[in-house]
């Protein structure tokens, strides 16, 4: 639900920031300009208005997309030193691939910068080992194809 949240507000921020533009960009009142130094002025100011709407249209978006994907949120966390929450988001991801070892090898890590040495800690150490014993089993008993 977070991340849903989270989406919609950077949606809104994005919408936002499109929409206004800072009041200097539009003058009011447009008055010819008379000497080379105020159109140069002129110009920087339409160049910079356009500039800062392109920034907004590349920019936010792709800022919204990974703070709205978990992975980037997660290690976020760990690198701010808070490892639960990093924790927290990676048990999700667990739970909903229970196969991957790519999460588990995760997990574990985080478990370990953690400090954490709970049941669950202990689970995700097995689930490892397990996982890396079935998948190299795997690749060692696949058929091979021989050339006649």
């Amino acid at each position: 639900m977070k991340q849903f949240w989270g989406t919609i507000c950077a949606l809104v921020l994005f919408l936002i920031f499109l929409t206004v533009t800072p009041a200097w960009t539009q003058p009011r009142i447009r008055v010819l300009p008379h000497t080379e130094t105020q159109q140069n002025m002129a110009f920087e100011i339409s160049v910079t208005a356009t500039a800062i709407k392109y920034v907004a249209l590349t920019c936010v978006p792709l800022l919204a997309l990974l703070f709205a994907w978990p992975t980037f949120r997660a290690w976020l966390h760990a690198l701010g030193g808070n490892y639960d929450a990093a924790i927290r988001i990676y048990e999700k991801k667990v739970a909903r691939q229970p196969s991957h070892l790519r999460l588990y090898l995760t997990l574990a890590h985080l478990y370990l910068l953690a400090g954490r040495h709970d049941q669950r800690a202990v689970t995700a150490y097995v689930m490892i080992r397990l996982l890396h014993f079935a998948s190299s089993n795997a690749a060692k008993n696949a058929p091979v194809a021989t050339a006649e």
